[in-house]
């Protein structure tokens, strides 16, 4: 199914407006061409640092293998909570940024979908459809019009990117103060063994309340979030520390390593519960730390809050803007 990209898509280089040929996008205003491979156009730029070289062949590799033999166990649990977050999007334009091959998008029911990755074989995999449009090219460098999409996801992307306020630079310009941008992101992780990983850019920062409210005080405000996909991974007794008297607590940890019935029973219902999430999640998360945390964006500029802002403390000469 062709599409006109010419509609939502601009020159990533000059943000000129682009002409369409049957192999290749050109920008009108400073004439860069972009092929167009197997319908999918491609908007990578010309990366003249060997780190930028590197980041693209790891990703091409990552999708590749990924494509062979998924490299995430029960990927379609944490997809379940995060499309049950977006909710209904009936007559809206999404784009999924860092789609891979699209498998949560094409479960939304859309009036029109944009799958971006910087990977190409997985816009490849994805089936050719009517309401879905796949684009290659970088998220700090996004090719899209201002205003063009009511619905922006980035799930999981912005622990992979190099400079990720680039990508919410960009999201300044592209969003309006209606469009909602929906964020997924791992939350208060351990990084330590993306070390060893054979991918060099996997995990590349860990969010937190404060890095992830750090990258977005510029231009906009969370409108909701909520924790997601419980770390099942140590026994629900050591989160209680610091929620029980400590006589308690050293009374339990003792019985749980001198009980071999009571140890291999919490193991064993551990295990029922991982593969069952996210089912009881809700009640699991009162006592495991989250793996996740989705949040929703608008743009601030515009809205009572930041007038308010505005007014009382940048006006009135109390703070100043950097």
């Amino acid at each position: 199914m062709k599409h006109d990209y010419t509609e939502f898509c601009i020159c990533p280089a000059c943000r000129g407006s682009l002409t369409a040929s049957a192999s290749s996008l050109q920008c009108a205003t400073c004439s860069v061409r972009y092929e167009i491979r197997d319908g999918i156009p491609i908007f990578l730029p010309t990366y003249g640092d060997a780190e930028r070289s590197r980041y693209l062949c790891c990703y091409q590799g990552l999708a590749q293998d990924d494509l062979a033999v998924p490299l995430e166990g029960r990927r379609e649990a944490r997809h379940s909570v995060l499309l049950d977050f977006v909710g209904d999007v009936r007559g809206k334009r999404v784009l999924d940024i860092g789609s891979s091959n699209g498998i949560y998008l094409r479960q939304l029911d859309a009036a029109f979908k944009v799958a971006f990755d910087l990977a190409w074989p997985f816009l490849a995999a994805i089936p050719k459809s009517e309401g879905m449009a796949p684009v290659c090219g970088d998220a700090e460098t996004l090719p899209f019009r201002p205003g063009f999409f009511d619905v922006i996801i980035i799930s999981d992307i912005l622990e992979h990117l190099l400079k990720p306020e680039r990508l919410v630079e960009h999201l300044r310009t592209v969003c309006t103060d209606d469009t909602r941008l929906i964020v997924h992101v791992p939350w208060r992780e351990d990084i330590s063994h993306y070390k060893q990983s054979k991918y060099e850019f996997a995990h590349l920062r860990s969010f937190g309340p404060y890095t992830f409210a750090q990258l977005w005080t510029d231009g906009f405000r969370i409108v909701k979030s909520k924790p997601t996909y419980p770390s099942l991974e140590e026994p629900i007794l050591f989160h209680l520390e610091e929620r029980v008297p400590t006589w308690l607590y050293s009374l339990l940890v003792r019985l749980y390593y001198h009980s071999a019935y009571l140890s291999q029973y919490e193991a064993q219902r551990r295990s029922v519960w991982i593969h069952e999430i996210p089912k009881r999640e809700r009640w699991l998360l009162r006592w495991y730390p989250a793996k996740f945390k989705m949040f929703e964006l608008r743009r601030y500029h515009g809205s009572l809050t930041a007038r308010l802002v505005d007014r009382l403390f940048f006006q009135s000469g109390m703070l100043k803007l950097h």
